[in-house]
């Protein structure tokens, strides 16, 4: 892990344990703290960072909600805060605005609310992992819909979810049906899928 770094020291930011900048014009370009003991909430000055393509602070202790101005992280690629005790929906945060996401991570924390309505149709993304959290309602059509098929990787399982019976153009040819829908009860794939149509038989993501 990246434990022990020093931030706030009277050296330049882009020397801080964990901060990537870009060597031409100096502007922070990635953050990576992983299991570093961070606590409290997520700066909603992190916005401001015109060039942030990866945010990581995985494997802390962070609470609060997800700012609704990280929206305007119009670069970000990569948004990875798995591993902590995040609360609250992700209803106030507009996916569509972030077009090159491609991996979003925010598995094992305690997330809650519905899926529906983010904009995850105008995203990139490639992985995404918001297993063990407390979402509920049907899983967006639109997740397995993505322009160009370009989703590899989608782990929904963990929560309170409904399953759509066919996900339409989901999962890719790189995917498998239980990749994706489970029945969560015991936190294994319980039902029946046909992996080559990908079509659930039985799609019950409800917790037992």
């Amino acid at each position: 892990g990246s434990r022990g770094f020093r931030w706030l020291t009277c050296n330049n930011e882009c020397e801080w344990g964990g901060i990537n900048c870009n060597e031409k014009n100096g502007l922070v370009n990635a953050t990576d703290v992983e299991d570093n003991g961070l606590t409290g909430f997520l700066p909603f000055e992190v916005a401001a960072l015109p060039r942030l393509s990866a945010f990581a602070l995985e494997q802390n202790d962070i609470s609060g909600t997800i700012p609704s101005t990280y929206s305007d992280l119009a670069r970000l690629v990569i948004l990875d805060l798995d591993f902590n005790s995040l609360e609250g929906s992700l209803e106030e945060l507009d996916l569509g605005k972030l077009k090159k996401l491609r991996q979003l991570d925010l598995n094992n924390n305690n997330l809650v609310g519905t899926l529906g309505d983010l904009g995850w149709e105008e995203t990139s993304l490639q992985f995404l992992d918001l297993s063990y959290n407390n979402f509920e309602g049907p899983i967006p059509a639109q997740i397995g819909n993505l322009p160009n098929g370009t989703l590899l990787s989608a782990q929904l399982f963990c929560n309170q979810l409904d399953a759509p019976l066919e996900w339409v153009n989901c999962p890719t040819n790189t995917m498998v049906a239980d990749d994706y829908i489970c029945d969560d009860s015991s936190c294994e794939c319980t039902a029946e899928y046909n992996a080559t149509k990908c079509s659930a038989k039985l799609a019950s993501n409800k917790s037992g």
